[in-house]
């Protein structure tokens, strides 16, 4: 979002970053855990996978606390912004973004050197949903995220 829109990368993470945990937390509970405890959660008697829980509603709590906007479309100007400006002027000067503007940052997204080093594999139609949540969705946890214990479940509701 950053290098399209050229939105300050700090407010980009802070708006993306408890839908992003939220999508990797099934491929690193462990290291979401260790999160929780970093940011002052009681995980005491938890598995991994229900610490990592309190990891993400931790970051959606302080991200309310320190005044995140809840997604991107209700981002305002703000002194560092420049997007529709300079090198931007052919782009938006606000985060309204139809499916086909998805799909441009969608595959901006799969383009984007970073992006097979992210600890879950990530397919055109998850960074779609991503970005669509990013944008869109307001701050919270997304239902259509499956969750470890939704994956196990059906793991062993499909061998048994």
């Amino acid at each position: 979002m950053c290098a399209y829109y050229d939105i300050h990368h700090g407010l980009n993470n802070a708006v993306g970053i408890a839908r992003v945990w939220q999508f990797n937390l099934p491929s690193s509970p462990r290291k979401f855990a260790d999160f929780a405890r970093a940011m002052g959660e009681d995980t005491t008697g938890l598995s991994n996978v229900q610490a990592a829980d309190k990891a993400i509603d931790a970051v959606i709590r302080l991200a309310r606390d320190v005044r995140i906007p809840e997604n991107f479309s209700s981002v305002k100007p703000y002194p560092k912004s420049r997007m529709g400006t300079g090198w931007y002027s052919n782009r938006p000067k606000e985060i309204r973004s139809d499916e086909a503007e998805i799909e441009k940052l969608a595959l901006h997204l799969m383009n984007d050197v970073c992006t097979p080093f992210n600890p879950r594999i990530v397919t055109i139609e998850d960074a779609r949903q991503i970005l669509r949540d990013c944008i869109y969705a307001p701050l919270g946890r997304n239902s259509h995220v499956t969750t470890h214990e939704e994956r196990e479940a059906a793991v062993a509701g499909a061998t048994s």
